[in-house]
């Protein structure tokens, strides 16, 4: 989890990418625009798997959300989600 105090929805994606170069170049991707001082989203990759916050509900967050889940669910048959 980032050291930064999060005020959105967390969530952690029990999913650990095999080529971690090709999951930052994925994640490079994905929109994430900054509104008001904050990102729509963040996302770090754990031991744990992949720490998510939704930052604020905006539809960027949940269109990443999803492509995190398509993506881990193209190199997994199943994914965790745990909501915080």
């Amino acid at each position: 989890m980032s050291s930064a105090t999060q005020m959105g929805i967390e969530y952690n994606i029990r999913y650990q990418p095999r080529d971690r170069a090709a999951w930052e170049s994925f994640v490079a991707r994905l929109s994430n625009p900054v509104s008001h001082g904050w990102p729509a989203f963040s996302i770090e990759l754990s031991d744990d798997g992949i720490y998510f916050c939704d930052n604020g509900r905006s539809d960027e967050a949940a269109v990443a959300l999803r492509r995190i889940l398509d993506e881990a669910l193209s190199h997994a048959e199943e994914v965790v989600i745990e909501v915080r």
